[in-house]
Order: structure tokens, then sequence, then C-alpha cells
């Protein structure tokens, strides 16, 4: 009959064999060809052990200081800075902090993408700075300082900073102020006749009006000031800054000053002008 073969016992004798078993000298299979392989199933994912968390990193212990440490130094440098200061500080340390965070976990690309980027706000806010719309003062200090305290800087060779404050109408003649800093404040009809303001930083200063008559502003930055009507005879602006300087209506008599200055000047006076009210008080 089919599926009976001699397998070698008995003379005489047969044995059944089954029909899918393998021939002789081969391995049996373990499986029929027809048969369906048995699938991934949720139930098997959930019985698998989870994988072992990495470990945490050492650096990341102290994570809950980095937001205190931002915080101290926006306000540290705010105070001394103003808004200009607190921005620096905190847009520089949180990139430091993301930087140093992400080291290891970032790709190099995303690292390299991220310093660029902190960078350019680091650039952004310095530009902001320098060209007036970031204050370098701290908030509220905007009040018109004591003429005295000024004055007894000047005479104990302190350096006098008096950025973006109101000087309004003081009466400074004589004032010893070399390399001072007065950016951006508000000088309009100062009497500063005679004024030592060699080296001074004016830059955007409003001077409209001002007495300057026999000042020394030999080196000094007035780029951007407004000097409009101001009286500036005899004064000395040799090698000063008067980029995009206005100065429509102001005395200048015997000014001292080059053709190249007056070129980088917004405006200058081509005549002076018949008589100037800061020039008469």
């Amino acid at each position: 009959m089919a599926g009976d073969e001699d397998d070698g016992g008995e003379p005489g004798t047969t044995t059944r064999r089954p029909l899918d078993a393998a021939p002789r000298g081969q391995a049996p299979q373990t499986s029929r060809p027809n048969q369906p392989r048995r699938l991934f199933t949720p139930s098997a994912a959930l019985a698998a052990p989870p994988p072992a968390p990495d470990a945490p990193r050492k650096r990341d212990r102290w994570l809950w200081i980095w937001p205190v440490v931002v915080i101290a130094a926006m306000a540290a440098f705010g105070q001394w800075l103003g808004p200009f200061g607190a921005l620096l500080a905190g847009a520089g340390i949180s990139g430091v902090l993301v930087l140093y965070i992400g080291a290891g976990v970032f790709p190099r690309p995303v690292h390299l993408a991220v310093a660029v980027a902190v960078c350019l706000v680091l650039i952004g806010v310095y530009l902001s700075y320098s060209l007036g719309f970031l204050s370098g003062r701290p908030v509220g200090s905007t009040s018109t300082p004591d003429i005295g305290e000024l004055r007894d800087k000047a005479a104990r060779g302190l350096v006098i900073n008096v950025d973006g404050q109101v000087l309004r109408d003081v009466q400074l003649d004589g004032w010893q102020a070399r390399g001072a800093s007065m950016r951006g404040a508000v000088l309009e009809g100062a009497k500063l006749a005679g004024a030592d303001l060699r080296g001074v930083n004016l830059r955007a200063a409003r001077l409209r009006g001002a007495d300057l008559r026999g000042a020394d502003l030999a080196g000094a930055d007035l780029g951007g000031a407004d000097l409009s009507g101001a009286c500036l005879r005899g004064a000395n602006l040799a090698g000063a800054v008067l980029d995009k300087a206005t100065v429509a209506d102001a005395a200048i008599d015997a000014v001292v000053v080059s053709e190249e200055q007056i070129r980088q000047a917004a405006s200058w006076p081509s005549t002076p002008p018949a008589a100037v009210t800061a020039c008469s008080r």
C-alpha cells in the first residue's frame, strides 16, 4: 500500500510511516509549508519587559538652579545697564543653558544652529542699544541730576555718566567733563559756554538752543545729535564725529571744523544766521 515502506525491521514485516515524514537521511520539518506563521500581538508586547531607562547625567541634576541664575543675572545687569543689560544677560545665559543641556543630545547641525541663533540675538540686542532703541540706564533714572554733584565729580576726576538724563537749561559754564558719557541726554537750552567736553559721548543728544560758546568738543561723538539753534561761536569741533548731526540755524562763527566733518552732518548752515537766541543769553 502507498505510504508503506520497509524500515529494516523483522523480515517480512512492514511499518506504516506518515506521508509527510522527511525522507530518510534528512532532518524532519518543524512546521508544514502551508501552516500560517504566528503574528505579533499587543499582548506579546505587553508581556515583554520594558527597556531599562538611561542613567541621568550629572549635569541634569542642577537644572533647577539655572532659572535662579538667569533671573539674578537679568536683575543685576538691568540695574547696572537698564533694559540693554537685562536683555543681554537673559539672551546670553539662556543660550549657554541650551547649549550646555543639549550637549550630547542634539545632533551637531542642531547644536550649530542654536549657537548661530544665540549669536544673532546678542548682535541684535547690541545693535538696538547702539542705535538708541534700547536704553543703557536703569528705568526711572531720567530725573535731573544734582548739579553740585556733577561739578564735584568733575573736580575729583571721576567718570561722569548721564546717559539719557534730563539736563534741560542746566547751568554748567566752564564744566570740566572730559570723557563724560551723555549719550541721548536732553541738554536743550543748557549753558555750557567754555566747557571742556573733549571726547564726550553726545551721540543722539538733544542740544537744541544750547550755549556752547568757546566749548572744547575736540574728538567728541556728536553723531545724530540735534544742535539746531545752538550757539557754537568759537567752539572747537576738531576731530569730532558729526555723522547725521543736525546743526540747522546754529551760530557757527569762528567754529573750528573741517569740510569733511561738515559733509558728514545731516544739515549745516550755509551762512551764519543773523541772530541766535542761545548767543544772547
